[in-house]
């Protein structure tokens, strides 16, 4: 079953668009490390999300069912790959500060770093996939 093009892009402003607000309530709470560590693994499940929503769009060859043709480009990717990257970053920086916590918090901690190494090997792949297009490599 097909869902319409209406529907990926439809969902992927609203995935790009809570990324943004979580990144506002991440730097926000910053000092409580609860709500940091659970808006961060939200933000990293966004962001696999958006990369799998766009491998989507990667695998349809046709041109008139590409969903939006601006991920198409090695630059979106690229840029995707650093934002998820400097999340990381921010994480590390978190826990260098803080360490492993007990109860909740410590899954948050390892569901965060789990969910943003995955998104990242994503956005790795859809970038690599992406810059084979634009140069016709096989």
């Amino acid at each position: 079953m097909k869902l319409p093009k209406i529907f990926y892009r439809i969902v992927l402003q609203i995935v790009l668009l809570l990324v943004l607000i979580l990144s506002i309530a991440l730097f926000y709470n910053y000092s409580n490390s609860f709500d940091f560590y659970r808006n961060l693994k939200t933000i990293f499940l966004l962001l696999l999300i958006t990369g799998i929503l766009i491998s989507i769009n990667l695998k349809t060859k046709e041109k008139n069912i590409k969903i939006i043709k601006i991920f198409s480009s090695p630059l979106s990717t690229f840029g995707l790959n650093f934002l998820t990257i400097c999340f990381l970053a921010l994480f590390i920086n978190r826990i260098i500060a803080t360490g492993f916590k007990t109860g909740e918090l410590i899954y948050n901690q390892i569901s965060s770093i789990v969910l943003g190494l995955i998104s990242l090997g994503v956005f790795i792949y859809l970038h690599v996939n992406n810059l084979k297009d634009k140069n016709n490599v096989a």
